[in-house]
């Protein structure tokens, strides 16, 4: 489902996909003039009605924001998930590894990884890593079994998540 609402930081839209995602990021106007203060309720399809402010006139007013597609710059989509198992006597060790590039294609550096796990038994973790780095689901998860790993958020100072064009978000391997 998709929420939206107001943070310490400005109006925001939460997904089951992408977590919360200020909306400010996703205006286009020039940086630090308007900014989004609330967001209070979002239609079937994706317009939400919101509270704008501008710093530089110093008023607010309510708005509409309509959805205009994907992100187009500084985008980071999860484009790569690769799982690795270790057998244990009885249980089993489950290890993700993302890949993140930008709008082109071009590996993204420095940028932080939050991967969901979930094992047999329904438990679930959620760990946060660096691109490219492997980061571990968690030890001795129980028996062997169906264990899925999806990358929730991936987020860098200044860039979008762009979950609607990651092409690797889920994988589950059986052990």
């Amino acid at each position: 489902g998709k929420v939206s609402g107001a943070g310490a930081i400005g109006g925001f839209l939460f997904t089951d996909t992408t977590g919360p995602l200020y909306l400010t990021s996703l205006l286009d106007t020039a940086p630090g003039h308007w900014f989004i203060c609330e967001a209070w309720d979002i239609n079937d399809t994706g317009q939400i009605v919101a509270e704008a402010g501008d710093f530089v006139r110093g008023v607010t007013r309510a708005v509409r924001l309509d959805p205009i597609g994907g992100c187009t710059s500084n985008c980071l989509r999860s484009t790569g998930l690769s799982l690795r198992v270790k057998q244990l006597s009885s249980s089993v060790t489950v290890a993700a590894r993302a890949v993140v590039t930008n709008e082109a294609s071009a590996s993204v550096p420095d940028a932080r990884v939050t991967v969901q796990g979930s094992t047999p038994k329904g438990a679930a973790d959620k760990v946060r890593g660096d691109e490219l780095q492997r980061r571990d689901l968690g030890a001795g998860l129980g028996p062997h079994g169906k264990h899925t790993a999806t990358v929730s958020t991936v987020s860098r100072t200044g860039w979008t998540f762009d979950a609607a064009n990651s092409t690797a978000r889920t994988k589950s391997v059986t052990a």
